[in-house]
């Protein structure tokens, strides 16, 4: 399985995020004409200078929370040096989660220790009890999950 294709598309996808954040953040705080349409905000500079900061947060928050992690790990995506976890036991099988169900997380146990990982892409139909392959960015915890054995209970 070609690993790097898998994370690269991910790493390309936040960077893309973040640069259309950035765009959208500096166009609305800098932009006087659209908040000049809500009557609320006309009277109001408190709620005026609070909507216009919002989105900048959110573009911080996304940087920290998201970009950075997956920054940090670059090296890890260029060297092809990941994280792998062979015969690691699904304690819970990949579940939706986030905003509108966007984000797949798992949570895989090894050596009495338990991991909840960001999933990407999995190979096989993963259910709890399954032994599984797991291979990782270390920082922004995205991974890829492989089927190996099915539980000893199926």
């Amino acid at each position: 399985m070609n690993y790097n294709i898998i994370f690269n598309k991910k790493l390309y996808q936040i960077i893309l995020m973040l640069i259309i954040g950035i765009f959208i953040a500096i166009f609305f705080t800098i932009n006087k004409e659209y908040w000049k349409q809500f009557e609320s905000l006309k009277n109001n500079k408190y709620r005026l200078i609070v909507n216009k900061l919002l989105i900048p947060i959110s573009v911080v928050l996304y940087l920290g929370v998201v970009a950075l992690p997956m920054f940090r790990d670059i090296p890890y995506i260029k060297r092809n040096s990941y994280v792998v976890i062979n015969d690691a036991v699904v304690v819970q099988e990949v579940t939706d989660g986030g905003l509108l169900g966007l984000f797949k997380t798992i949570i895989v146990s090894y050596n009495d220790d338990e991991y909840e990982l960001n999933v990407l892409k999995t190979v096989g139909e993963i259910e709890e009890g399954d032994i599984v392959k797991v291979t990782y960015l270390p920082n922004s915890e995205y991974a890829v999950i492989e089927k190996i054995t099915e539980s000893k209970d199926n």
